[in-house]
């Protein structure tokens, strides 16, 4: 059998298609200080970072806004907290916090409301001498803790996920409970 164009009833290209040009730009800043209170010290820190990206699928086509959109960064993201250490415990507690996208796959688009968790983690390390305890570290940690949930968005299919998974975690709190030996 010999190939005919003539033949040819439609021609399905179930590819990816790569953007003409993107043009990302951003800043991230990241500030620690450190604190010393008589034996023990507090570190705290603040990270955040502010992204902005748009692409252009073609030419003669409009630049598009990816930052800030479903399914990819928001604009913002942040996270700020401390770290207290004193002798063999510690303690740390962080606020993490990523930015609000807009569900443009309808207009209006509606706003997908930012997420805001704290984590909060102890450790205490057991044993100075040469007994069984030297270098056991007993920590609990917490992910969550106030159990934030991503906000629903809309879905024609049910085998698509009901939030924006690129950004936000379906997990919520999570606690867990570590024994550490180190030799």
């Amino acid at each position: 059998m010999e190939y005919d164009p003539a033949d040819v009833v439609a021609i399905i290209n179930n590819s990816n298609i790569n953007a003409e040009s993107q043009f990302i730009h951003g800043i991230d800043a990241l500030a620690t200080y450190r604190i010393p209170i008589s034996a023990s010290s507090v570190t705290v820190t603040a990270d955040a970072s502010y992204l902005h990206s748009t692409e252009k699928l073609g030419p003669g086509q409009s630049m598009l806004q990816l930052a800030g959109t479903l399914f990819n960064p928001p604009h913002i993201r942040s996270r700020v907290g401390a770290l207290w250490e004193s002798g063999q415990a510690t303690v740390s507690s962080y606020v993490n916090y990523i930015g609000s996208v807009r569900d443009t796959r309808t207009t209006p688009s509606p706003r997908i409301r930012a997420m805001t968790t704290w984590d909060l983690a102890i450790r205490y390390t057991l044993g100075e001498g040469a007994s069984f305890a030297k270098g056991l570290s007993l920590a609990l940690s917490a992910e969550n803790l106030l159990n934030a949930k991503p906000k629903t968005i809309s879905t024609d299919v049910s085998y698509e996920t009901p939030y924006d998974s690129t950004n936000y975690s379906p997990r919520g709190r999570f606690l867990s409970f570590t024994i550490a030996k180190s030799l």
